[in-house]
Formats: structure tokens, sequence, C-alpha cells
């Protein structure tokens, strides 16, 4: 609660806001990964279970697909402002792309 966790914004110093809205955004690549991760473990499971080659190829297809798109969509969670920091304090001066793409391709990963 030190930064503000749990704690609507409008009641923050600006510089708590900064500091939780931060920390907000470094965990993003964590949630992104251990998704993955759960995803990935689930289908692991699933593929010991399994006892033909479709199913084989087709989990290990799904394993992979889950790679490629989660690796760009973490470095693009932070490339969309330049620079990042622009993410989590409005303050500084940058630019950032138009959220749409993000949520675009967050929504095309979920």
């Amino acid at each position: 609660m030190e930064y503000g966790i749990g704690r609507h914004v409008y009641y923050l110093r600006q510089e708590n806001a900064v500091k939780a809205t931060r920390l907000d955004w470094l965990a993003q690549a964590f949630v992104i990964t251990a998704l993955t991760i759960g995803k990935i473990s689930v289908a692991f499971f699933i593929l010991r279970l399994s006892n033909t080659r479709w199913h084989t190829w087709f989990l290990h297809t799904v394993n992979v697909t889950l790679i490629i798109i989660n690796i760009p969509l973490i470095v693009l969670t932070y490339a969309q402002c330049k620079p990042a920091a622009l993410l989590w304090d409005p303050s500084l001066t940058g630019y950032c792309w138009d959220p749409i793409h993000q949520g675009t391709f967050a929504i095309f990963q979920g």
C-alpha cells in the first residue's frame, strides 16, 4: 500500500501514482510469461495423455505458436512508447503509438 496499490489514483500523490503505475507496467512481462507457461504446461499434460501422432503434432504446434506470439507481445508492450517510461510517467515528453495497435495485438494473442 506504500505506493497506492489498491487505492484509486485520484487519492495518491503524483510521485506515488507514477511509482504504482511503473510497478504495474513492469509486472506485465511477468504476467504474460506466466500465462504462457501455464498454457504450455497444460498442453504438455495433455500431450502425456495423447497417443496419436496428430495430437502430438498439434500440441507441439500450439506450444511453438504461443511462444512466437507472446515474445513480440512482451516487446511491443514496452516498445509502444518512446521513451518507455512515458507509459507510467505522463509528465515526460515523447510519443506513444495509438493504443488500438497494442489492444488489437493483445486480443489476437488471447
